[in-house]
């Protein structure tokens, strides 16, 4: 689009970015295609293709729409291939299951990246975390333990992140969205130019969405880090909870200071 083009966007979930931030954030993301004049489809399936002269020249949707095309871009995600280990004795569901260091069902062997399924203490469920952050943490997390050190002893895997950078807004993600039942603005809204947006299960944040807002992003992405490892640290449930608390009482007073003080940007 930047260089001229007409460019339209065909999303099949109700929102852009619908799956990890959620359709109240993902509205607000599909504001910003709409104000940079990309058209964008939700909720689309796409049917078939026309071809001419071996190019895609057309796009047709279920629902009978026909867009003409001269170039399409496909992303379509992915499934783990784990095909291969199957009566290995590995135990597998959505990818490799591991637990919270990356240690298999069989002794010995350990799996990371894309594929490998991780228990989250946080969540208390296995989960892919298709990011690089985790991709770049994990395998010496993993390491760690295939050597024998301690599980307790090891650092706490980092909630998942990612950043995307569209039409000039830096979007910064981390946390699990899945598990929030609101979003509270701690800092701007939908419209502005920027904002911060935390996702709360009842009174612990979740998630958060910085959008032009590094430096507030990164201190509750502190936060979200300092919650992950009172989870998984062995602790009486009081004081867990206490650790948790005292977290979430910094980053909410560091917030207001910085939303006080601090520009778009900052």
């Amino acid at each position: 689009h930047a260089l001229g083009m007409e460019v339209t966007v065909l999303e099949k979930s109700p929102t852009p970015l619908c799956g990890p931030l959620g359709a109240q954030l993902g509205a607000v993301v599909a504001g910003l295609h709409e104000a940079a004049g990309v058209e964008l489809v939700c909720g689309a399936d796409i049917a078939d293709f026309t071809r001419t002269d071996g190019s895609v020249s057309a796009v047709h949707l279920a629902d009978g729409r026909v867009l003409p095309a001269d170039v399409v871009v496909v992303g379509i995600g992915a499934i783990p291939n784990t095909g291969w280990l199957e009566g290995s004795g590995i135990e597998l569901g959505n990818g490799v299951v591991c637990d919270a260091v990356g240690g298999t069902s069989l002794p010995g062997v350990v799996a990371v990246g894309d594929c490998a399924a991780w228990w989250e203490p946080v969540t208390g469920r296995h989960q892919r975390v298709e990011h690089w952050t985790g991709a770049a943490q994990r395998p010496g997390v993993a390491v760690s333990a295939l050597l024998g050190a301690d599980p307790a002893t090891l650092p706490a895997v980092k909630p998942p992140y990612f950043w995307s950078d569209q039409y000039g807004t830096r979007l910064q993600f981390a946390g699990d969205a899945s598990r929030a039942d609101r979003v509270a603005y701690e800092h701007g809204g939908p419209g502005e130019d920027s904002l911060l947006a935390v996702y709360y299960a009842g009174e612990e944040p979740v998630a958060v969405l910085g959008w032009n807002q590094i430096k507030l992003f990164g201190r509750w992405r502190k936060t979200l880090e300092k919650i992950a490892a009172a989870a998984r640290t062995p602790a009486p449930p009081h004081e867990a909870a206490q650790s948790v608390a005292a977290a979430v009482a910094a980053a909410s007073s560091a917030a207001a200071a910085a939303t006080a003080a601090s520009p778009v940007g900052a």
